[in-house]
């Protein structure tokens, strides 16, 4: 998005319904304005937010801003701007489309990558450690790489306790520069750490970069084991983690989070990625110490034992040479050891019944009457044929023992 003057406004074209939308770049819809302070802190002299609610995948981010001396030059639109016309749509400026993806290179490349979280909120000093270590191939992570400490090589380590310009292998707390203990994030001097811009005073650093981290997806980047073996360590004291781990198969909708005996909100108080197995907590209340915070979910086994029982039974009746009856019966029948019942492989009782009658017989006075009108050869015939069928199907047989639910 190009920038404006105070007086300059964007193109009525860039307003209209018809503009189409592009992946990463342009997007239509409504937008919940945030409150500084309140959802977000803004560091105006490096020019970038911290977040203090949690920002999902789904969500897009946009905004409006002026910056330089002056009356300055603006991107994007206030609403103060178009008081005038509350019908008028605003533009601003995309930081984050939905489900940000490496492939949005110009919204990629927006994000900071040097800030790590914590997971813990309003991070106390006393108490307070943090080292970097690196895991060989053989041994225990180490804080040292060769001889180079690398809570030093990193910047976190420039001055002793006192304040002087002595590294002493302790992490310097200093708020707003290498650590936001509002948020719980620490902060590296460098945009890509681990990456292009690892220490070069590291042996061997352009092997060590681990520049997947930072171009492609988490899922992706997890898989070259070669490169990650930085591990991030220490202790600390502050509010709750927002973030728990549940662990894998989880059942579909079963996570419930109560907090002081009150059943919280999914989406709004809190959200559950069920593909990882996590539960991150938004709800404030619930973050601060002492809060009685209770989840309860439910898991799948990871192997489930069942038997299966196919049955067929065909009878067949001669009434005569030319006259039949017959008869079928078909059942499935699948059972389970578990009460804990995956989709697709419920316990069912499923029954097939078939009835069918075949019956022909000559009709030689047709013949004989047919032969005044036409000569014919064959002997005439009569053939009847018919067949039905009913299943009884039961895709649960774990049926419900409460008596409010009526056996379903």
């Amino acid at each position: 998005m190009p920038d404006r003057g105070e007086t300059e406004s964007y193109a009525d074209a860039l307003r209209s319904e018809s503009v189409v939308e592009v992946p990463g770049e342009t997007i239509k819809g409504r937008f919940v304005k945030l409150v500084q302070g309140q959802d977000y802190i803004l560091h105006q002299e490096t020019g970038y937010i911290t977040f203090k609610t949690n920002i999902q995948e789904v969500d897009a981010i946009a905004v409006a801003y002026r910056y330089g001396a002056g009356t300055g030059r603006y991107y994007g639109e206030f609403l103060n701007q178009n008081a005038s016309d509350t019908s008028k749509r605003i533009i601003l400026k995309l930081i984050k489309p939905q489900n940000l993806q490496p492939q949005y290179t110009k919204a990629w490349s927006l994000m900071l990558k040097n800030i790590y979280p914590l997971n813990t909120r309003n991070i106390k000093k006393e108490g307070f450690s943090l080292d970097i270590k690196y895991e060989a191939a053989t041994g225990d992570p180490q804080p040292l790489l060769g001889n180079v400490r690398l809570l030093n090589a990193f910047g976190f380590d420039f001055v002793d306790q006192v304040g002087s310009a002595q590294p002493d292998g302790i992490f310097d707390f200093r708020p707003g520069v290498t650590i936001l203990p509002e948020t719980g994030e620490i902060i590296f001097p460098y945009l890509q750490p681990f990456g292009r811009n690892l220490p070069s005073s590291l042996a061997d650093a352009e092997n060590l970069r681990f520049n997947e981290v930072y171009d492609t997806a988490l899922t992706f980047a997890k898989q070259n084991k070669a490169k990650d073996k930085f591990i991030i360590t220490g202790k600390s004291t502050g509010e709750a983690s927002a973030k728990y781990q549940l662990g894998f198969n989880l059942v579909e909708n079963s996570v419930k989070v109560s907090l002081n005996g009150r059943e919280l909100t999914p989406g709004a108080d809190y959200t559950v990625d069920y593909s990882m197995g996590s539960v991150e907590i938004r709800n404030e209340a619930a973050l601060v110490p002492g809060a009685n915070l209770k989840i309860s979910y439910e898991e799948n086994d990871l192997f489930q034992i069942a038997s299966k029982t196919l049955f067929g039974l065909r009878g067949m009746f001669d009434f005569s040479k030319n006259t039949k009856l017959g008869f079928s019966l078909l059942t499935l029948s699948q059972q389970t050891l578990s009460d804990k019942v995956r989709i697709g492989e419920e316990p069912l009782s499923n029954s097939i019944y078939g009835i069918d009658f075949t019956t022909s017989h000559d009709m030689p006075f047709l013949t004989t009457l047919l032969d005044n009108v036409i000569s014919t050869k064959e002997m005439s015939n009569f053939s009847l044929r018919g067949e039905a069928a009913i299943m009884s199907p039961n895709p649960n047989t774990k049926t419900s023992t409460i008596s409010t639910d009526g056996g379903s």
